[in-house]
């Protein structure tokens, strides 16, 4: 028989159960690298790593949310170097800079990897500010460029009629 007073609430036992520890943080990121380095190369493959990284910043959102997890004070003794600070979403930022590596190490090769965190940064962030769902975000990113995205949808320009107006 289950008591309909407690019906809705988590107990302490339960609130114990779903805690999010450091391990549970890095196991996460590590699926998130794991679909980054499974990276086959066709043109759109990076879709599905982008997902893994929403995913997983969405996941967290409703930690905090739902069980109040503070995945930044869990990221700052898992990580090494801490939760980097960021003009836009810092755990985001944390999950890419965490993803994401060089397979060669050399300065063209790091600056080329910097440039695309930067990039992948501004593309999920965007979507993520804009409140997109996870099973969304390939349409939504199909909608605004693609991999050439861009934060404006694109109009068609309509041609004044009459020429150019000499």
């Amino acid at each position: 028989m289950t008591d309909k007073s407690r019906m809705g609430r988590l107990s302490s036992d339960v609130k114990h159960q779903v805690g999010y520890s450091p391990k549970r943080l890095t196991r996460d990121l590590d699926g998130v690298r794991a679909a980054y380095a499974n990276l086959d190369r066709s043109r759109f493959a990076i879709y599905g790593y982008w997902q893994a990284v929403y995913k997983l910043r969405r996941k967290w959102r409703r930690l905090r949310k739902h069980n109040s997890v503070k995945i930044k004070s869990i990221a700052r003794r898992a990580v090494h170097g801490g939760v980097p600070a960021s003009s836009g979403d810092d755990l985001l930022r944390l999950i890419i800079d965490e993803t994401m590596t060089a397979s060669v190490q050399s300065p063209s090769a790091n600056t080329k990897l910097s440039k695309l965190k930067s990039k992948y940064f501004s593309l999920l962030n965007y979507a993520y500010t804009q409140g997109v769902k996870t099973h969304d975000l390939v349409e939504f990113i199909k909608v605004h460029g693609g991999l050439n995205f861009k934060t404006l949808v694109s109009r068609k320009i309509k041609q004044k009629k009459g020429g150019s107006g000499k």
